[in-house]
């Protein structure tokens, strides 16, 4: 079986389509992309997002995070250092 890679490297949120092929992808390796699930909350009302995005074993935590924000960002949700807001709290 071929290694999976994205078309693009801003698409890390995964789909369960995704999700299938990494697992049944027969690259492994501290490079290989692997599904891990990440949550973010918001600092104002508590709501919660938790998605499965691609990552590889050398991502640290904080830049697993950012993976995230990266993506909430592009759905109106405002990520500093300091807060996530997501968008019902950023209007």
């Amino acid at each position: 079986m071929t290694a999976f890679r994205p078309t693009s490297p801003d698409v890390w949120a995964a789909s369960p389509e995704t999700v299938s092929a990494i697992l049944r992808s027969d690259d492994t390796g501290p490079d290989a992309l692997h599904p891990a699930q990440i949550g973010v909350f918001c600092d104002h009302c508590g709501r919660a997002d938790e998605r499965d995005y691609l990552v590889n074993d050398r991502t640290s935590r904080p830049e697993r995070f950012e993976i995230a924000r990266r993506h909430l960002r592009a759905e109106g949700w405002t990520c500093t250092p300091n807060a996530d807001l997501c968008p019902t709290c950023t209007a």
